[in-house]
């Protein structure tokens, strides 16, 4: 990732965190956080956090609507769903206060 940004900036760090995490939220959550304690902004490393956890929350919720009950699905979509929302208020905090 390191090599991403300084070639192509944090644009291609957000699709990079958007792609990993579909799969793993805790690798691209350590190596952004490395990042930010040296070349990358804490910013632009708590956006590509964020952006891993609701690629994340929306591949369980893909996988909850295909295998779940509606009943099931409900019950899991609305704390993802909420999750997602809390992580897009976050950013957007950091945007307003950092």
């Amino acid at each position: 990732s390191k090599i991403l940004v300084l070639t192509f900036g944090s644009g291609a760090l957000y699709l990079l965190a958007l792609v990993a995490g579909t799969s793993d939220v805790d690798a691209i959550t350590i190596s952004m956080s490395r990042m930010a304690a040296g070349e990358l902004p804490a910013r632009s490393a708590a956006h590509a956090v964020v952006l891993a956890a609701i690629a994340n929350n929306a591949v369980k919720m893909g996988v909850a609507a295909h295998w779940a009950s509606p009943k099931a699905w409900k019950t899991l979509a609305i704390p993802l769903a909420a999750g997602s929302a809390a992580g897009l208020l976050c950013a957007g905090a950091i945007e307003l206060f950092f």
